[in-house]
């Protein structure tokens, strides 16, 4: 997967602010392109963790329960409440479909239970993570977990699914001005949009154009952390029309402007 997710709440900063310690590694082997990472979030005290819209599906795990985050398209407030170790598994878009059998139409936008994966799955990994106590251990148990339940989905599915949410990221990786829109890309890749849109919601619960904003939108929080002002012509370089139209639209997603959005992070 050529698509590298960006968490600003996982940043240096904001993680200090919060008070909130982050052990986290990438997957190895076969692994490496469905897992996103294994992460592990230590606080002392109840807190909320903000998560913004990245394609990807996680599980969340704390001693007591599991939680699955289904595609998002707005910001997700989660709330750890008490102090503790809180561990997750972030998965590629579309890769929890080579572990899991599961539509994921009906985790769009939805924070689940572990009733909606198969519970002795996730019953038997539940037990081995908090059977240790050490990250390094339970990134062990999760990738020999993993490992012996990854399965092979419809490869043709997945590797068109991949393949075009590469090609609508790296526009964005090279600023490239318009969005690259579905039926371009529908044209580039030689299929309908009717199957594009297909692929797109077996793969990520979302159609073309909801994980084509998803991208875009994670594209700008990239160069907002870098510093970059969100002015006329970043708003061009991001495929919106003027500056008014990205604060909008950054405002569905995240309900406040880019710089309230990146000041919050260190302020609160």
């Amino acid at each position: 997967m050529s698509y590298q997710p960006f968490q600003p709440v996982l940043t240096s900063d904001a993680l200090y602010h919060a008070g909130i310690q982050l052990h986290w590694q990438r997957p190895s082997g076969a692994l490496a392109t469905r897992v996103y990472a294994w992460l592990q979030l230590e606080v002392t005290q109840a807190c909320d963790y903000q998560v913004v819209p990245d394609a990807c599906i996680s599980l969340f795990f704390s001693p007591h329960k599991v939680m699955v985050a289904g595609t998002q398209r707005q910001l997700r407030r989660f709330t750890f409440p008490y102090a503790g170790q809180y561990f997750g598994i972030a998965f590629y878009p579309g890769a929890i479909k080579d572990f899991f059998r599961v539509d994921l139409t009906e985790a769009k936008d939805c924070l689940l239970g572990d009733d909606f994966l198969p519970a002795a799955q996730l019953r038997d990994l539940h037990h081995q993570l908090y059977e240790v106590t050490e990250f390094e251990q339970r990134v062990q148990a999760c990738e020999r977990w993993a490992i012996s339940h990854l399965t092979l989905s419809d490869h043709s599915g997945k590797a068109l699914f991949e393949h075009a949410v590469g090609l609508m990221s790296s526009r964005r990786d090279r600023g490239t001005p318009a969005q690259l829109g579905v039926a371009k890309l529908a044209d580039q890749l030689g299929y309908s949009r009717r199957h594009l849109n297909r692929v797109f919601q077996r793969f990520s619960g979302l159609d073309c154009k909801g994980v084509s904003q998803i991208l875009r939108r994670q594209a700008v929080l990239q160069q907002l952390y870098l510093g970059h002002a969100p002015d006329a012509q970043f708003a061009l370089d991001h495929g919106f029309c003027d500056q008014a139209h990205l604060i909008n639209d950054f405002k569905q997603a995240c309900r406040t402007s880019p710089k309230q959005f990146m000041q919050q992070l260190t302020t609160g």
